[in-house]
Parts: structure tokens; sequence; C-alpha cells
């Protein structure tokens, strides 16, 4: 298969998987945004040789795009560990493409796995490329509460520790 055949059936199954997504089918829709993403890294995979001198624009930036759109499907499913791996993944691949929405979802996910530096990192990363997102404080707001959640536990568990109670 050619680069531009690849392209094409790579946005064949963007939009497959689109319309799933659409219809709350998260598994078909995950499925076919990573072989989207898949196959668009083979057309630009610097171990393989061009072929026909081909140029495929925008290719990177829309596999991107399938990897980020594969941590918001597993975000829907709970799929925390999964869902930050597929935005880190868009990030590393292009991170101007991946833009905020990335990032957002991988401080999401990392909340919810209880990875709250990460999370963190994460989530100013997004605040510093969209500053004034409804979603973004939001998910600063849940985030400070867990954070303030594991304090609370730390403290309790091991406050009375080094008391002079009891001596």
């Amino acid at each position: 298969m050619s680069p531009s055949e690849k392209v094409e059936e790579a946005s064949n199954l963007k939009a497959t998987a689109d319309s799933a997504f659409r219809e709350s089918n998260l598994e078909l829709a995950l499925d076919k945004w990573l072989e989207a993403a898949r196959m668009l890294e083979d057309v630009v995979n610097p171990d393989l040789p061009p072929a026909d001198g081909e140029e495929t624009p925008g290719v990177i930036e829309a596999a991107t795009r399938c990897y980020s759109n594969c941590s918001l499907a597993c975000l829907k499913a709970s799929r925390w560990k999964e869902a930050i791996d597929h935005a880190e993944k868009a990030i590393e691949r292009h991170a101007a493409t991946a833009g905020f929405k990335a990032h957002f979802r991988a401080a999401q996910a990392g909340r919810h796995l209880g990875q709250l530096e990460r999370a963190k990192q994460h989530l100013d990363a997004s605040l510093r490329l969209s500053p004034g997102s409804a979603a973004l404080l939001q998910e600063q707001v849940e985030l400070k509460k867990a954070i303030a959640l594991v304090k609370a536990k730390k403290k309790k568990a091991y406050g009375g520790m080094f008391s002079s109670k009891g001596r």
C-alpha cells in the first residue's frame, strides 16, 4: 500500500472511529483510532524507505489527533492507565497539535490513578496553553481536592507518631 493509500485508509478508519464514538461504541472507536494512528505512523516511519517520493503533509498531526482521541475514549471507559498513555503519546508525537486537550486528558487520568504530581504537571501545561478554559479550571479544583485529601490522610496516619502523648 502506498503512503497516499495508507493516508486515505487511515482517514476512513478515523471517520469510522468518530462515528462509533458518537454512538458511544467506545471499544470500536478506540480500535479504529489506534489502527489509524499506527497506519499513519507507518507512512512517516524513518526506518522504512520512502515510496515513490510521495509527500505526506499533516500525517504526524493526524496521528497525534488519533492518539488524543484514543485517550478520550479511554477516559470515557474509565481506563485511566491507557488514557494517560495515549495522551502522552500524542504529546510526544506532536505537542503543538496535541495542545491543551492531550495534557488535560493526561491530567484527568493521572488524578484518577492517584498520580497527582504527574497530573499537576499536565494540568499546568494545559493551563499555559488555554488559561481561561472552564473545564481546566474545574479540573484544577478537583486536583486540589485530591491533593488535600492525600495530605489529610498522611497527616492523620503520621500526625500522632511523634507527639508527646503516651510517654
